[in-house]
C-alpha cells in the first residue's frame, strides 16, 4: 500500500479506537471455554 494511501490514516484511527475498547471487550469474555477470534481483530477486518 502506498505511503499516502487514505487507508493508512483510517487504520491509525481504527487501531486507536480499538485499543480504547480493549478493556470493554476483555470484560465480556468468559473465564473458560474455547478460544475465539478477538473482537478487535474482527472489527478491524470489517472496517478495513
Amino acid at each position: 500500500m502506498p505511503s499516502d494511501h487514505p487507508l493508512r490514516a483510517i487504520r491509525l484511527l481504527v487501531n486507536a479506537a480499538l485499543e480504547r475498547l480493549s478493556g470493554d471487550f476483555d470484560a465480556l469474555y468468559a473465564a473458560g471455554g474455547r478460544d475465539s477470534i478477538a473482537p478487535e481483530k474482527l472489527l478491524r477486518a470489517l472496517l478495513l
